[in-house]
């Protein structure tokens, strides 16, 4: 069975968690932006993420659309793919994220677990 991450989150009372752990092939940019604009949250809110990124992976949808890349994107993929990351942490700066704890493997593909805090 299957279920939609967007669709669980909008159905959750955000409010009832210090804590939420974001764990999604990729990075879903949308589902972060949710969070972050959430009105329902109670801060401080810490938010423990994993992001898994390859050069060879394409970028989610969301962020493509929300980095306004829709012209260039299909074009050179790779490099864009290579930055997802970076994409991620100037999403979490534009909400006034100014610290992110992390640890890093990075093999076959690169992993991130990391976590930060709204206040």
């Amino acid at each position: 069975m299957d279920a939609d991450s967007k669709v669980i989150l909008d159905s959750l009372d955000l409010s009832s968690f210090n804590v939420i752990d974001v764990d999604c092939f990729g990075i879903d940019f949308d589902l972060y932006k949710r969070i972050l604009e959430s009105k329902q949250l109670k801060k401080p809110v810490r938010i423990i993420y994993t992001l898994v990124s390859h050069q060879l992976v394409g970028m989610h949808k969301s962020g493509i659309e929300m980095f306004c890349l829709h012209n260039i994107y299909n074009k050179c993929k790779g490099m864009f793919n290579a930055k997802t990351v970076e994409y991620f942490y100037q999403l979490l700066a534009n909400y006034g994220v100014k610290e992110v704890k992390y640890y890093e493997n990075r093999g076959k593909f690169y992993i991130q677990y990391g976590y930060f805090v709204l206040e």
